[in-house]
């Protein structure tokens, strides 16, 4: 054993006071682990690490971060109509991003599902009919919205050093609907070793410590750090973008370019916007949205660290006092944008080590916490209707499930489809690609919905924008009997777009998979259809016609097909 690379880890453990650390977790291990931790520990940041085991002491001294005295509700308000062309002129402006934060491993889910070759958690697929990935349905909804709008947003993808080749990967060989890929920018954030539970450094069997994520907060950091001279930053604002949406990649309903909510933001002249939706739980481990009255600014409480005491307060009316339950999905101006926000503790999480289980913590940072930073006028607060706005899919089984996010996704997508016309009978899944349109008006403007009768048990899934000759790809009538299946789906709903370096996008009808559905179209009780177009493939379903027998309908490239 070379007696100098133990001399060396004494003295860097000694001067962070972890030198129990040594008898804990290191003494025993053979000289090659020895000269693995002396590499991890050259690349550990020492002055976070202190603060780490400081702020941990100090949380099992058993002092509250906050009371009852020390905070107030914050009065959050509703999107009104009038904002939405706030919001849709803000698009056709170029001025938004989406910040998808994907760095989590999923570890814990994954597990649940036993053998799985996935590290991403965003590559997981989760629609209930297309089985399309967190990561994939949100690019398909930042193209439609590019579409619709004419600007194509950004998207900006943080990964952590466990993701970042996979989804990297994944972009690269990946066709998503024609997604001009010189829009997405992917980043890593940086890592921090974790602690045990009476503040030392874990060190693994062969020699290296656990470390983890620096928390999503970290994208403020990862924003600004300059790679060859330029930051994400730099380069985002070059491409005249002013705001950012920042979400979570496992809440399928983050809708992040919602104009109602970007007209909110920017007609409040708020640096930092909060989606909130109402607590009706006191067990739901969400953070809350409160007014801290020592300071005079807004925070979020998260649920890791908020006393009993305060998550089951309820007022005269017998709601919960503190009602904003925060989602994660927030908007930030560029112009707010720091790195120096405060870290928050997370402790309890178990990490086998062989035979033995340590419980540790870990010190990170949250985005927003940004807004403890920031004068209480210049944050808003915005209220959304749960059912509408977040389904967090946080385990395979039991609560905020697979199964939850896929029954809440069905649902929002049949409340739509009865807006435009549907009657919807119980039990019916329902999935529309966002490439369809992302709402009420572009839905029923491809002659989605009038007149459709879906039926008990039934399975519809929609991929189509444009119909053959500039006409509508749907029409009125269309029924799907009882236990019956439709499975529309077009590789390239809108052909090769037309993209330029000013993010100006058009589809390309010539190059666009095309389909009618024709008036009064039927499929038969307990007949599943399942029809794939290629590229600039074309079909027609006849008025009146009667899918009879389950079918698997092929359109090739360039092939034009007409049924009946």
């Amino acid at each position: 054993m070379d007696m100098k690379k133990i001399d060396k880890v004494k003295e860097i453990l000694r001067s962070l006071d972890m030198e129990e650390t040594y008898n804990r977790y290191v003494k025993e291990l053979p000289e090659e682990a020895i000269s693995r931790l002396l590499d991890e520990l050259e690349r550990v940041d020492r002055k976070r690490l202190i603060e780490h085991r400081r702020i941990l002491l100090e949380h099992k001294k058993g002092k509250a971060l906050f009371t009852l005295d020390e905070i107030e509700p914050l009065e959050a308000k509703e999107i009104t109509p009038d904002l939405e062309e706030i919001g849709w002129n803000s698009l056709k402006n170029g001025e938004w991003a989406d910040a998808i934060l994907a760095g989590g491993a999923g570890t814990r889910f994954f597990s649940e599902l036993g053998e799985m070759s996935l590290k991403s958690k965003g590559l997981f697929p989760i629609t209930p009919l297309g089985r399309h990935s967190f990561l994939e349905f949100f690019l398909m909804e930042i193209l439609s919205t590019g579409i619709s709008c004419g600007r194509l947003p950004l998207c900006l993808i943080m990964t952590s050093s466990i993701t970042d080749e996979e989804i990297g990967e994944w972009i690269k060989k990946e066709e998503i609907c024609g997604f001009p890929k010189e829009a997405v920018i992917i980043f890593r954030q940086e890592e921090h070793p974790r602690l045990d539970d009476d503040g030392y450094l874990i060190v693994l069997k062969d020699g290296s410590l656990s470390w983890t994520g620096d928390g999503h907060g970290g994208i403020y950091k990862a924003l600004l750090k300059k790679r060859d001279g330029e930051s994400v930053l730099d380069k985002i604002t070059k491409e005249g973008i002013k705001y950012i949406v920042i979400h979570n990649v496992d809440n399928i309903l983050s809708r992040p370019f919602e104009p109602g909510r970007l007209g909110f933001h920017i007609k409040g002249n708020y640096l930092f916007t909060i989606s909130c939706v109402e607590r009706t739980d006191p067990d739901e481990k969400i953070g809350i949205a409160v007014y801290l009255k020592r300071e005079n600014r807004c925070g979020v409480i998260e649920y890791s660290i908020c006393s009993p005491e305060i998550m089951r307060e309820r007022g005269k009316d017998g709601k919960l006092l503190l009602n904003a339950g925060h989602i994660n999905t927030n908007l930030i101006s560029l112009s707010a944008i720091r790195e120096d926000i405060p870290p928050t503790l997370y402790t309890g999480k178990p990490l086998r080590i062989e035979e033995r289980t340590v419980m540790s913590s870990s010190l990170e940072f949250l985005n927003q916490s940004l807004v403890q930073m920031l004068p209480r006028e210049r944050v808003g607060v915005c209220m959304v209707r749960r059912e509408e706005f977040f389904s967090p899919t946080k385990s395979v089984r039991g609560r905020d499930s697979v199964d939850d996010t896929r029954k809440n996704l069905s649902e929002y997508f049949s409340r739509i489809l009865k807006n435009c016309g549907a009657v919807i009978e119980d039990g019916a899944v329902i999935e529309i690609n966002p490439c369809c349109g992302l709402n009420e008006k572009e839905l029923m403007k491809i002659g989605t919905g009038r007149n459709w009768f879906i039926g008990r048990g039934s399975s519809l899934y929609l991929c189509a924008r444009f119909g053959p000759s500039d006409s509508q790809p749907f029409n009125t009538g269309f029924t799907l009997d009882a236990g019956a299946s439709f499975i529309l789906k077009v590789r390239k709903p809108f052909g090769n777009p037309e993209y330029t370096k000013e993010r100006f996008i058009k589809p390309d009808h010539g190059t666009a998979g095309r389909v009618k559905i024709g008036r009064n179209v039927k499929v038969s009780n307990g007949v599943r259809v399942e029809i794939e177009i290629e590229d600039d493939g074309i079909l027609e379903v006849p008025d009146g016609f009667n899918f009879s027998i389950s079918s698997v309908i092929k359109v090739g490239r360039g092939e034009r097909k007409v049924l009946g």
